[in-house]
């Protein structure tokens, strides 16, 4: 299994509330999305949940902030027919009911974007209830950022380690066998 791979579409992505503290967890939120290249949008809903940086010590304000005025993170509102969408999710039954931040990123596929989402119920309700909607891990998305960065395997190893210890980034079942191989080395990753 390849780790060099682009996991994402090209063009703006969606951040939930975990994935942008995973973001901040792995210490380096803002060359993250410089290596992207693409713009992260989180619902206003979504971006209250970020209450604090989960390194302890940091202020998450002045990298949000920044990445807001640098135009790689955008703070928007649901339109009438996302807060539709945003209404069936938080009042869904308890298998499919999510919380206000996740349901806020999900409405906002209507867009066209991707999502990142860790949770596995949220994941799930996207996989069943929004075909065509792209689904990706913080994981995949700092695999990205690191071929679309050109960045090295030792870049995204640290980002990944500092995100698990810090923020907690959980792994997808799906993907427990990258992440052996990422953090092993056994990758095919340009050497730098």
């Amino acid at each position: 299994m390849s780790l060099l791979f682009d996991h994402l579409h090209p063009g703006p992505l969606i951040l939930d509330a975990s994935a942008a503290i995973n973001l901040l967890g792995s210490g380096d939120m803002p060359g993250v999305l410089h290596a992207l290249g693409s713009v992260c949008v989180m619902e206003e809903r979504t971006f209250r949940e970020v209450k604090r940086h989960p390194i302890p010590g940091y202020d998450h304000m002045p990298v949000l902030d920044g990445l807001r005025k640098g135009g790689l993170l955008k703070v928007e509102r649901m339109r009438s027919d996302e807060y539709e969408t945003y209404l069936t999710l938080i009042q869904g039954s308890i298998v499919t009911r999510l919380d206000d931040g996740e349901s806020a990123a999900i409405a906002l596929t209507g867009r066209g974007y991707p999502v990142i989402l860790d949770e596995r119920k949220a994941r799930g309700v996207v996989s069943k209830g929004f075909p065509g909607v792209q689904c990706c891990s913080t994981l995949r998305m700092l695999l990205t950022a690191g071929k679309r960065g050109g960045r090295t395997l030792e870049w995204v190893q640290q980002l990944v380690l500092s995100a698990r210890l810090h923020a907690r980034l959980g792994v997808p079942p799906e993907e427990r066998e990258v992440i052996r191989k990422l953090m092993d080395g056994v990758a095919d990753w340009p050497s730098s």
